[in-house]
């Protein structure tokens, strides 16, 4: 059997982000909603969810998770107000035609993965890690353009390698300062 297509064919971008590509860890100290929010996000800006790619229903996904549609429905709202998706009601919820430039992903993909490898020497788990990072960034005040950065508990020779790292990948954003065990 052999299939045409003309011009006046229509395709559907492929419907994406299933309850099947999602992991809810329902026992971590971070919020479903951050969880499936990261989930998302990573996908959109790793490409494996492309522009015009419609997201799952609310009530489908929320359905697929094991999640109440309310916190799904806020999920994709975050995601629209951070500029990764576009919702119109009738329509679903599609990935942007351009999704929000991440600059220095790959340096902080890096830092990430240095953080979790020393917590693990420490005896932290990966969702330790995440819950205390997400509690960080949701407690701090921000009082102007610059971060302040502290290093407890680590060499000065951790600290300077870790302040150096961070002031290359941040320059001009950051303040660092460490502490003597």
């Amino acid at each position: 059997m052999s299939m045409e297509r003309n011009d006046h064919t229509v395709t559907n971008p492929p419907t994406a982000a299933t309850g099947g590509d999602l992991d809810v860890e329902r026992d971590s100290d971070v919020p479903i909603s951050t969880q499936i929010f990261w989930q998302l996000a990573y996908q959109i800006d790793s490409g494996r969810l492309l522009p015009g790619a419609r997201l799952a229903p609310v009530r489908e996904l929320g359905a697929a998770l094991r999640v109440n549609p309310n916190t799904i429905r806020a999920v994709y709202r975050r995601l629209a107000d951070a500029g990764y998706v576009t919702s119109r009601h009738g329509a679903g919820t599609h990935v942007a035609d351009r999704p929000p430039e991440r600059r220095g992903a790959e340096a902080l993909a890096g830092i990430i993965s240095e953080m979790l490898r020393r917590a693990a020497q420490a005896g932290f788990t990966p969702d330790e890690v995440a819950a205390a990072a997400f509690a960080a960034a949701t407690e701090r005040k921000r009082p102007g353009a610059l971060v302040h950065v502290l290093f407890a508990e680590c060499t000065n020779a951790d600290a300077g390698y870790d302040a150096a790292r961070l002031n290359d990948a941040f320059p001009g954003l950051i303040q660092v300062e460490g502490r003597r065990r």
